[in-house]
C-alpha cells in the first residue's frame, strides 16, 4: 500500500478553507515559558488549586488506587497511554480512563506507532499499526521484550490491524526466528531493556544489554541499540560498525546486527529519543536520534542520525558515523554538570529523608525524552534539577525549562520527572514518580468526537474486508484503520473540526469525502466502493501469519492448483493474485519449516475474494 500524497495535496488545496481549527503546536511562547512560577514551593504535596500551567484541567488521567511507579507516557491522535511497572493504561484525550492491560513482565517504556508513514518509498509498504501502542518490558527467556497492542487495549473486540474476531489482541516481538542462535548453537539474548522509541517509518529502536550466553563477559554488548525493521518483519537490523573482536569473539557475518552506540567505552545509552515523525508529508528519510549519556563528570545527550535506505530490498538502516570528538556523537546537548540552563544534575533527586525520590533513577543526568511533533523541539527530563528542559532541534540550544526546580507535587514543582511526551495540540505529559502531570497548551474547553461507519461493495452491497480508511487534515494523515470482517471501522477521540477522509481497497475505485467531527458524538461516515476489475475475471488477496507467534509471514508460496498462477507473500504476509477466471479452486500455502495448508477458494467475476487471516503452523521440532 502506498499513501497517495498527491491526492491528499489536491484535497488540502481545495478544502483548506473549510478547516475550522489550527493546531497549537508547541503553544505561544508567553504561555509555555514556565520557569519562575511559584518560587519557593518545596512542599511534598501542596494545593492542587494553585493557579499554574502544571495540572490536569480536564479529566483525571488517574486510576482507582493510583498509578504505581510510572515508566512512560506516549500519545496518539486518539489516546494517551500511561505505563507503570506492571500495567499499560489508556485514556481518552479528555483524561477519562478507557482501558488497562497487565504486562507479561516489568514495563520499562512505552511508545506509539505514527499514524501513517506518508513516504513515497519505492516499495509496497503495507502499514497496519498506525496509532498502536507498544511497551518494552523485561526480557522473557531472552527473547521477547516488546508487545504491540490495539489502540483501545480492548481484548474482547476485533483487533484493528488484523480485522478478524478470533485473532490475538497483541503481538510479541521479537520472536525466536528474529534472533537466531550462533552457528555453535549459542544464543544471543537480551539481558536488560532500557528504553525504546518508534521512528516515522514504523520501525522500533530499543536500547538493551545484549549477551552471547556461552561467552564472557556478561553482557557482551552493554547499552546496544537494536533496530527492529518494520520493512523486514521486525527483524533486527544491522545499523552501524561492528564492535565484535574478530579474535576473542568471532561472529558469523550472518548474525543479525548488534550495534554498540558510537564508541566502545563512552556510550551509556540508557535513555533514547527520536525527532518527530510529523508533519507526515515530509519526504526525508534521515532523522535525528538522541541518547542519554553518562561519562565521568559529564552528563549530556548524544545526538546523531539514522537514515533509511529505501532502495535496498527490504529497506535498511544506517547510522551516522562518529566525528572527531571524544564522545563519538555528531553533536551533544549539555556538556557541563550543574543546574545552569542546558546542563544536567549529576546526582539523582533525593527526598527529605535521604532516600531516592524514584527508585529507578539511581544515576543523575538526562532521563526520558520527547519531541514536539510540530516544532521538533526536544524535551528532556532533568530529574536531578526537578525540571524538564526544552532545546532547539536544529542547534541544541537551551530554549526554556518547565518547573522551578523546587520540590513538590503541585504548582510548578516536580519530585523527579522521568518521562515526557508532547501531542499534536502542544499538550505536554510528564511522568513524575507516580503522578502524571499534564500541561495543556490547547484550550481546556476543547472537545472530541468519534467517526465510524462501514465500507461496502457498491455493486453487490456487501461489506468490504481490509479496506483502508484514512483520516487527515493539513498536517497529514492522523489515523488509519482497516475494516473488519463486517466492513466496519471506528476512529475515536478526534478533536472537533473538519477532516478529509479516504477509503481504498485493491480492485476498487477509492472514495473521498470531508467530515465535521462533533463534540461527544460518533459521526457515521459510510463508503461505497465500485469494483474496477474486468467483468470477466476476479482476484484473490489475503494475509498469512505464524500460528504461534502471530507475526506476519513473508516468502510463503501461494499456488492455485491446476494452473500456473503462483505468488509469494511480501514482508508483511500479504499476497495478491489477479486475473483469475471465475470458479472454485484449490489453493496451496507452503513455506519451509511450516505445515503446508490447502483450502478451497471461490472466485467471482469482477470481484476480489479476501482471506483476512491465514495461519500457518510451524513444523514440530
Amino acid at each position: 500500500m502506498k499513501i497517495r500524497n498527491l491526492g491528499w495535496l489536491l484535497l488540502f488545496v481545495m478544502l483548506a478553507t473549510m478547516v475550522l481549527f489550527a493546531s497549537c503546536g508547541g503553544g505561544d511562547d508567553d504561555v509555555t515559558t514556565f520557569d519562575g512560577l511559584d518560587e519557593g514551593d518545596d512542599r511534598d504535596g501542596g494545593d492542587e488549586s494553585d493557579a499554574n500551567p502544571i495540572g490536569v484541567p480536564i479529566g483525571a488521567f488517574t486510576v482507582a488506587g493510583g498509578f504505581g511507579d510510572l515508566r512512560g507516557v506516549a500519545v496518539s491522535q486518539e489516546y494517551v497511554y500511561v505505563a507503570d511497572s506492571t500495567t499499560l493504561y489508556a485514556f481518552d484525550k479528555n483524561g477519562n480512563f478507557v482501558n488497562a492491560v497487565a504486562a507479561p513482565a516489568t514495563i520499562q517504556a512505552v511508545a506509539v506507532f505514527p499514524p501513517a508513514t506518508e513516504m513515497d518509498l519505492p516499495v509496497e509498504e503495507g502499514y497496519f499499526y498506525g496509532g498502536f501502542p507498544v511497551i518494552a518490558h523485561d526480557p522473557i527467556g531472552g527473547v521477547g521484550y516488546l508487545r504491540i497492542y490495539g489502540p483501545n487495549l480492548d481484548t474482547m473486540t476485533t483487533r484493528e490491524d488484523i480485522s478478524h474476531p478470533d485473532a490475538p489482541k497483541y503481538i510479541t516481538l521479537p520472536a525466536g526466528q528474529v534472533i537466531p542462535p550462533l552457528s555453535s548453537g549459542c544464543w544471543a539474548q537480551v539481558n536488560n531493556v532500557y528504553d525504546m522509541d518508534i521512528d516515522r517509518f514504523g520501525s522500533i529502536l530499543v536500547t538493551v544489554d545484549l549477551d552471547v550466553v556461552c561467552t564472557d563477559p556478561v553482557p557482551d554488548f552493554p547499552r546496544s541499540l537494536q533496530i527492529l525493521n518494520r520493512f523486514n518483519n521486525f527483524e533486527i537490523e544491522y545499523a552501524g560498525p561492528r564492535y565484535c573482536d574478530p579474535i576473542e569473539f568471532p561472529v558469523p557475518e550472518a548474525l543479525p546486527c548488534f550495534h554498540r552506540a558510537h564508541g566502545w567505552a563512552n556510550g551509556d545509552m540508557g535513555t533514547l529519543g527520536i525527532d518527530t515523525y510529523f508533519p507526515l508529508n515530509r519526504t526525508d528519510v534521515r532523522y535525528t536520534w538522541y541518547t542519554g549519556h553518562f561519562n565521568l563528570l559529564r552528563d549530556f545527550v548524544g545526538v546523531t542520525w539514522v537514515e533509511l535506505d529505501p532502495f535496498t530490498d527490504p529497506p535498511s538502516y544506517t547510522t551516522g558515523a562518529p566525528i572527531s570528538n571524544s564522545f563519538g556523537y555528531t553533536r551533544v546537548i549539555g556538556e557541563t554538570v550543574g543546574n545552569a540552563p542546558g546542563s544536567f544534575n549529576q546526582n539523582p533527586p533525593y527526598n527529605p529523608d535521604g532516600g531516592l525520590e524514584d527508585q529507578d533513577l539511581t544515576n543523575g543526568g538526562p532521563s526520558g525524552m520527547g519531541a514536539d511533533p510540530l516544532s521538533d523541539e526536544i524535551f528532556i527530563c532533568d530529574p536531578g534539577n526537578r525540571r524538564v528542559q526544552v532545546f532547539a532541534a536544529d542547534t541544541g540550544a537551551f530554549v526554556r525549562q518547565i518547573g522551578t526546580g523546587a520540590r513538590g507535587r503541585s504548582g510548578s514543582s516536580f519530585l523527579a520527572p522521568s518521562e515526557v511526551a508532547v501531542d499534536l495540540e502542544g499538550n505536554i505529559y510528564v511522568c513524575d514518580v507516580s503522578d502524571l502531570r499534564v500541561i495543556r497548551a490547547s484550550y481546556p474547553d476543547r472537545s472530541y468526537g468519534n467517526i465510524g461507519g462501514t465500507v461496502r461493495n457498491q455493486q453487490l452491497n456487501t461489506p468490504l474486508v481490509n479496506a483502508t480508511v484514512s483520516l487527515g487534515n493539513e498536517l497529514g494523515t492522523l489515523a488509519l484503520r482497516g475494516t473488519n470482517i463486517n466492513g466496519d471501522y471506528l476512529i475515536q477521540n478526534i478533536l472537533v473540526g473538519t477532516y478529509f477522509m479516504n477509503a481504498t481497497k485493491f480492485g476498487f475505485d477509492s472514495d473521498t469525502t470531508t467530515v465535521q467531527v462533533l463534540s461527544d458524538e460518533t459521526v457515521r461516515v459510510d463508503f461505497n466502493l465500485n469494483p474496477n476489475l474486468p467483468a470477466t475475471v476476479g482476484a484473490y488477496t489475503g494475509y498469512i501469519i505464524d500460528a504461534d507467534t502471530n507475526l506476519f509471514l513473508g516468502d510463503v508460496t501461494v499456488q492455485i492448483v491446476g494452473t500456473s498462477m503462483e505468488t509469494q507473500t511480501d514482508d508483511i504476509g500479504r499476497f495478491q493474485l489477479n486475473s483469475i477466471l471465475p470458479g472454485t479452486y484449490q489453493v496451496v500455502f507452503s513455506r519451509e519449516d511450516y505445515v503446508t495448508q490447502t483450502r478451497d477458494v471461490e472466485i467471482f467475476a469482477g470481484q476480489t475474494t479476501d482471506d483476512p487471516l491465514i495461519q500457518l503452523a510451524p513444523l514440530p521440532d
